[in-house]
């Protein structure tokens, strides 16, 4: 059979309300012919992606909607009319209408609407946007009640009221008209079984095409709802993007806040170096004058001079007594103008010594503020500094030195160690300046670390190490219980690779410079770290196989542990801080005073009696390792520095395995309840126990693949200090990893 012609098609808008609907069919039931007919149920539903709500309400109510127009198929069977049933998804249903027709083509469309109180337009507002905006090459029909109330022809855009009686189309030349008691005859008129028959097999055919048009229906919203399901999937991404986004933005913005005030609080910095600098220039000018009047008066003087030894010499003709005298008074002269001439030298020296010196004070301070102050963690105030301490209060004070006084203190709700440098003069002021340059520059698990300072008193803010001092441990200040050799070995150790450390950094290496165990620190689980950096040097690495070395003419250090090479020839080389370290290996051996130990410890291994002088209360030293340690340290105590030996290759070729023997006694101690893992041994990214630890450029250790990951990332900068990294180098921690894997063989449950 040839496809009905849109024209024999009649498109039906029908509500979702089944009694709402069944006026509309009704008069079309009465107006078209059944055998030439064929009615489109059409409904407009709403979009089950407008505002990307949960579906599955939207499927419930497609279901029900569902139902109705089968009952409107059903209904349509009844009277033999050719029916299936349009659903149309829009927002609006004018503008779903709309598309139906444009789709379609649809030339007849039968909808509901009221009529104005006047008669004369439509009430509804949908039909009338219908009306309005519709294709004009449909037909329009608007039914109220049942009846025909209004029709906009084809090609007008105009309503015509309809007339009292509404003419049907014709069929085959003729024309009838067929109502609802005709066409829908009860079964108590007369029929025949062969059309009930054939009824209800129209009815049965028409139920299973409306239930497998249910199932497509089903099936489409099943993939309308996995569609939005993805649709919802991909705006959770983009949400979460957006939100990285916005929270990328947020941090570039702190970072440019951070900036900014670094770059407030540097230029008030610059403002008081300058202010300083202008008055040390003053100072400078007015001993400038103070030396050109007192160069004025020494030549005012020389000339007076002068003037009486010609006014003797004229005299010397008078008398030869006068001569004599004259003689004797033109020698005295010649001495005092001799003593004013080299008075005058030596000040003119004083003076260009202290110019030279206040040009080296403000290039440290300027490199100081250019590079070391923009890379302290927190600059404090002298009021913060008084309240952490209750205004440096003698029942806080924990040390006292030539540098000044080291006080204990809560600042910002963390312990610290607050030392207090003597200012007076430049001495002062530069060991302030060179312990910041350095701690700043330098990173390690063995260094203390430095926390702030305080520019107006000269104060640095440490970390707060409670075990205090190597020496108060090796003279058991306060009854604290002496060290375990066990301990003392580890500490040789972590000393040892401070050392490497400190002389391998680049660009400059740094040299300690005093080193003994007043300067070495121990936490809580006497872990040692070096401090006091006041009188260390930088110096730069060598391109060549010479030795990086610092000349001076006033030596510093402290007796007992200064190199004496340094000490006879101002010259300070890395091997100076390896002379230091053999004498605290030999105190840590023995737990002798440091006066003479060196030759103390030599006789008594010429005699083969060490052990009468190795520390007991250290615990059983095994003999071997004493043996080696004491070896090691006469070699590093030699007077010659050429005979000392090198760090990496010699000391530490002996210190590690030491260090490895020494960790397989270590028993737990009985004070504690509970065994804790060491601080060291976390990994400051993962807070994790490290298995391949590895020192970064700033010093810091961090899981291999913790750290890797972070470089990777494209980061140029510390996880822990935010600074920036020098260089993207990591070395491995062996001496770590070992002990890591010695303690967790040791503590299975940890």
């Amino acid at each position: 059979m040839a496809a009905q012609s849109n024209a024999d098609k009649v498109f039906v808008a029908l509500p979702e309300t089944y009694e709402d609907g069944l006026p509309v069919l009704s008069w079309v039931f009465s107006y078209f012919l059944c055998d030439t007919t064929k009615i489109i149920i059409t409904h407009v539903m709403p979009s089950p992606f407008k505002g990307l709500f949960d579906p599955r309400p939207w499927l419930i109510e497609n279901e029900r909607k569902s139902l109705v127009l089968n009952k409107y198929l059903s209904y349509c069977a009844t009277y033999k009319f050719q029916a299936e049933k349009l659903v149309h998804i829009a927002d609006d249903i004018a503008e779903g209408i709309m598309e139906v027709i444009a789709q379609h083509g649809t030339k007849n469309l039968v909808m509901r609407s009221d009529a104005n109180s006047d008669l004369t337009d439509l009430a509804s507002e949908t039909a009338i946007n219908v009306m309005q905006e519709a294709n004009l090459s449909c037909k329009l029909w608007f039914v109220s009640d049942g009846n025909l109330i209004f029709t906009r022809e084809v090609n007008s855009d105009r309503l015509t009221p309809a007339p009292t009686s509404a003419a049907r189309p014709q069929s085959n030349g003729q024309s009838t008209e067929m109502s609802l008691s005709t066409s829908g005859r009860s079964n108590s008129e007369s029929t025949t079984g062969e059309g009930d028959v054939d009824l209800d097999s129209s009815l049965t055919d028409m139920l299973h095409a409306a239930s497998v048009e249910a199932d497509n229906f089903e099936k489409m919203a099943e993939e309308i709802f996995g569609v939005q399901k993805k649709v919802a999937r991909l705006v959770t991404k983009l949400a979460k993007k957006l939100e990285r986004k916005e929270q990328q933005v947020r941090e570039f913005k702190e970072i440019l806040q951070r900036e900014k005030q670094e770059k407030d609080q540097l230029r008030r910095q610059i403002e008081e170096i300058e202010h300083k600098k202008s008055k040390e220039i003053e100072l400078v000018k007015i001993e400038n004058v103070l030396l050109r009047s007192q160069r004025d008066e020494y030549f005012n003087q020389i000339q007076v001079a002068n003037e009486k030894r010609l006014a003797l010499e004229k005299q010397v003709s008078d008398s030869e007594l006068v001569v004599k005298d004259l003689k004797v008074i033109s020698a005295s002269a010649g001495d005092r103008i001799e003593s004013l001439q080299a008075d005058y030298y030596n000040l003119q020296q004083e003076r260009d010594n202290l110019v030279r010196e206040a040009e080296e004070l403000r290039i440290q301070r300027e490199n100081m503020h250019s590079g070391s102050s923009a890379s302290l963690n927190s600059e404090f105030s002298l009021e913060e500094l008084q309240q952490a301490t209750q205004n440096f209060s003698e029942s806080l004070k924990i040390g006292q030195g030539g540098f000044g006084s080291v006080y204990k203190g809560s600042l910002r709700q963390t312990t610290v160690a607050i030392k207090l440098l003597h200012s007076e003069g430049l001495q002062g002021i530069s060991e302030f300046q060179q312990e910041i340059t350095i701690l700043t520059n330098v990173r390690h698990p063995n260094l203390v670390t430095l926390i702030g300072a305080c520019s107006e008193v000269s104060a640095l803010v440490y970390e707060y190490l409670s075990n205090g001092s190597l020496e108060d441990r090796l003279t058991c200040s306060s009854n604290t219980p002496p060290l375990t050799w066990q301990a003392r070995t580890r500490i040789i150790g972590e000393i040892c690779l401070a050392l490497i450390f400190l002389h391998s950094n680049k660009p400059q290496l740094v040299v300690h410079g005093d080193l003994k165990p007043e300067n070495i620190l121990l936490d809580t689980n006497l872990v040692s770290k070096l401090s006091d950096f006041g009188i260390s040097r930088l110096l730069k690495q060598p391109d060549t196989n010479a030795t990086a070395c610092f000349q001076t003419t006033h030596p510093v250090g402290t007796f007992s542990y200064i190199d004496p090479e340094y000490m006879s020839t101002g010259v300070l080389t890395p091997k100076s801080d390896i002379y230091s370290f053999g004498i605290i290996i030999l105190r840590l051996l023995t737990g002798k005073p440091p006066l003479n130990i060196a030759g103390q410890v030599q006789d008594a291994m010429r005699h083969g009696i060490l052990l009468s002088v190795i520390d007991e209360s250290a615990g059983s030293w095994p003999f071997e390792q004493a043996r080696e340690l004491a070896k090691l340290a006469l070699r590093c105590a030699e007077l010659s520095r050429s005979r000392r030996p090198d760090l990496v290759t010699e000391v530490w070729a002996v210190v590690k395995p030491l260090m490895q023997a020494a960790s397989t006694y270590v028993e737990p101690l009985a004070q504690l309840e509970e065994e804790c893992i060491p601080s060291h041994f976390i990994c400051p990214i993962l807070q994790d126990v490290m298995q391949n630890p590895h020192i970064a450029a700033d010093g810091f250790t961090y899981e291999a693949d913790a750290i890797k990951q972070w470089l990777r990332r494209g980061h140029s900068t510390s996880p822990m200090t935010n600074l920036p990294l020098p260089h993207r180098n990591l070395i491995p921690n062996l001496v770590l990893r070992s002990a890591i894997q010695e303690w967790l063989e040791q503590h299975p449950q940890s």
